[in-house]
């Protein structure tokens, strides 16, 4: 039987309508969906990458965690809520998303990731251990609870890969730099991730999401999608053909085509409520750090690729001097220069954007590469 996946259209952050919504996709999923019950210990696990309020839509809104909240507790689960934000304390983005006032309703517990552990992943496709947060062991379900984003190294931040935020501290940063400039490698383990974490249900927050040069950076698009399923990898493949995103240019979901993980192709989805096609998203901006694919020799396209794939560049007008990308930047590709500005190492940068995806101060600009800007000249031409 295929997985399913339910779309609701929603044009506001209004909680009973979204509740509803909810109610409506739950109902329509094999048995009701994830059988909850009381006493149940409920960890909800949001995209909550910085402490930014809700109109910059760097993370899950409160009132979609307010929704699953009202939901869960109405089935007597005791819920916990936890992340592991990059750059600040986990209770100072709390607070600066507007998640406290949701935290106090609904009685939510805060719960720490960052103590870590190495456990055996569930089916060892890749990667036979995982580090992840020692506090998982500790609760009956997971719900993990995306942002509709896109992301300059994975091309959208979904379901999948919102479970990377399981890693605590900074393992994540060594992950980034086991991986390299290597795409596919990031991909399987986030496929890995997301077999051995299995989340119960995965609600994704599309209602207003974020195109361009996300996950940190990009622009609100109000979107109007809200997409439920108990399999976070055929929500991703969903709401990838909702932004127009072919599987080639979707890491996870291709990785997951191309080693025949169930779920991964649409014809392998049930889509339940809306159609694609009501609510697909036109002319979606993807980030401009996706890269052409071309049909050439392994050789020649590795080539290629090095000639027009995009880099992050330091703007020293917005620049502060945090030195929060500095910290963070897994490769030590950024260093401060013999006049005082930080510039980024093209040699040492493996292109994960972390720098571009935490900066505070949106001072990491997505520079084309020298083949893009050829690529991008020629079209420019062609068209008048």
């Amino acid at each position: 039987m295929a997985v399913q996946c339910c779309l609701r259209k929603i044009e506001s952050y209004d909680r009973n309508i979204i509740r509803g919504a909810l109610e409506e996709c739950l109902a329509g999923l094999p048995g009701g969906g994830p059988p909850f019950r009381s006493g149940d210990r409920v960890l909800l696990k949001p995209n909550l990458l910085s402490g930014r309020a809700p109109e910059r839509v760097v993370n899950t809104h409160p009132e979609v965690i307010a929704a699953v909240a009202e939901s869960l507790s109405d089935c007597g689960c005791r819920l916990s809520l936890g992340d592991s934000p990059g750059l600040e304390s986990l209770a100072h983005a709390l607070h600066k998303a507007g998640y406290m006032p949701v935290l106090q309703r609904y009685g939510i517990a805060v719960a720490d990731l960052h103590p870590g552990e190495d456990v055996p992943s569930r089916n060892r496709r890749w990667f036979s251990r995982l580090f992840l947060s020692s506090r998982l062991a500790e609760f009956d379900h997971l719900v993990n609870l995306p942002k509709f984003k896109t992301h300059g190294m994975m091309t959208l931040t979904l379901a999948v890969k919102n479970l990377f935020g399981l890693v605590p501290g900074k393992r994540k940063a060594a992950y980034h730099l086991s991986a390299g400039v290597d795409q596919a490698t990031f991909a399987r383990l986030m496929l890995e991730i997301g077999e051995t974490c299995a989340p119960a249900l995965s609600v994704l927050d599309g209602i207003v999401a974020m195109e361009g040069d996300g996950p940190g950076q990009g622009r609100p698009r109000p979107a109007g999608v809200l997409a439920v399923s108990t399999h976070a990898l055929a929500l991703d493949a969903v709401a990838g053909a909702l932004a127009g995103v072919p599987p080639e240019s979707h890491p996870i979901v291709w990785q997951a085509i191309q080693h025949g993980l169930p779920g991964a192709r649409l014809g392998e989805v049930e889509v339940i409520g809306e159609s694609i096609a009501s609510l697909a998203i036109p002319d979606f901006k993807l980030p401009s750090t996706v890269d052409p694919h071309w049909r050439l020799p392994g050789f020649v396209q590795r080539g290629l690729k090095n000639w027009t794939s995009a880099r992050p560049r330091i703007l020293p007008d917005a620049c502060r001097k945090c030195l929060e990308c500095v910290r963070i930047c897994p490769a030590e590709a950024i260093q401060p220069s013999n006049d005082g500005k930080l510039r980024v190492d093209p040699a040492r940068c493996i292109r994960c954007f972390c720098c571009h995806e935490i900066c505070p101060h949106q001072a990491i600009a997505i520079e084309p590469g020298r083949g893009r800007q050829v690529l991008n000249l020629l079209r420019g031409r062609k068209q008048r």
